[in-house]
């Protein structure tokens, strides 16, 4: 591995959470090891694998100097997980790496460059390249309109709130920024919850020579799924509805932040807006799948509800229509 001395490179974590990731975590390793970027160090946060994963990780630790491993001893869920990398991580920036993706060979290079000239900004996200399958076939791309999670904080708060790409997630972090912010919370879309607590404090910036290659799900998860996936072992809110959780997490988040009371009221307006529109939507949606017309017409009121009130923060190419069909028809079951 690069040796980690260069003084002119920004440190730099790249912090890799790990469930049960025995056929993964060599491969990351390999993407990781071949970036062209020098001053790095990488941590893997090992969450109670049951397989091999913590003996793979600790192998590559005695290889190589610049990997660190952390692990719990249960399962505290994939949020609480990552906030044990942020905690730990040693960097003045961090990237956070899923098992699952690619990056392009110039990745952090280009991103350091990206935040280091914007000082303002706490994340700098990739240009996506969206793929299905372990062959990686990239079905559609992700591109940002330019600045458009840039300008008065409230604005920002507001495009973070209602059309954030969750892939861009899966950024470069400035990590003061994120230690500022606070924890990730543990909760129906905490992820989420997180950015836009991010996004009151600071700007995010688009990289387009910042290529992620991300792997979708082939199937939209159940509500047990994402239980899992959110609170691991800890006690789960079984039935208290997802929207409420999050409701009541975002009140709870912004409450606790240091900001002008003047901030926090036009956020919780805002919250109580993207509620309502939500639930208008979704009676919309509810009401064109009941509804006796034909599917392809069903599709096209999809699409054009999509287009009015999410569409406008990314633009999609390489074939917008398997786009919609994943992120619009499959979604809601037409």
């Amino acid at each position: 591995m690069k040796e980690i001395s260069s003084k002119e490179q920004p440190f730099v974590t790249v912090g890799i959470p790990v469930f049960n990731g025995e056929n993964y975590i060599a491969k990351v390793f390999k993407l990781i090891y071949e970036q062209d970027y020098t001053n790095i160090e990488i941590l893997f946060a090992d969450n109670n694998s049951s397989d091999n994963s913590r003996s793979i990780i600790r192998e590559l630790a005695l290889q190589h100097k610049n990997v660190r491993f952390i692990s719990s001893e249960t399962n505290m869920g994939a949020l609480a997980n990552m906030n044990s990398l942020f905690a730990n991580a040693e960097g003045k920036y961090m990237l956070l790496a899923s098992l699952d993706d690619a990056w392009s060979h110039n990745f952090i290079t280009n991103s350091v460059n990206a935040l280091e000239n914007s000082p303002g900004a706490s994340l700098c996200i990739p240009r996506v390249d969206m793929c299905l399958g372990p062959k990686k076939a990239i079905v559609y791309t992700i591109r940002l309109k330019e600045k458009y999670f840039s300008g008065f904080q409230l604005l920002r708060f507001w495009r973070t709130l209602t059309t954030f790409p969750s892939a861009g997630w899966y950024g470069l972090y400035r990590l003061s920024a994120v230690r500022t912010v606070g924890p990730i919370p543990v909760s129906f879309a905490g992820d989420l919850i997180f950015l836009q607590k991010l996004s009151l404090l600071s700007e995010f910036i688009y990289c387009e020579t910042s290529i992620l290659t991300f792997e979708m799900r082939e199937k939209w998860n159940t509500r047990k799924m994402d239980l899992s996936f959110f609170y691991g072992n800890a006690e789960m809110p079984m039935r208290v509805p997802p929207f409420l959780i999050v409701l009541q997490t975002q009140i709870y988040e912004i409450l606790r932040m240091k900001l002008h009371w003047s901030l926090k009221l036009g956020a919780f307006m805002q919250i109580l807006f993207d509620l309502a529109l939500r639930k208008f939507l979704a009676l919309i949606i509810l009401g064109i799948k009941s509804s006796p017309l034909k599917t392809i017409s069903k599709m096209t009121l999809l699409r054009k509800l999509h287009l009015l009130f999410i569409q406008p923060s990314w633009v999609t190419i390489e074939n917008s229509d398997v786009y919609l069909k994943k992120e619009v028809y499959d979604r809601h079951g037409v």
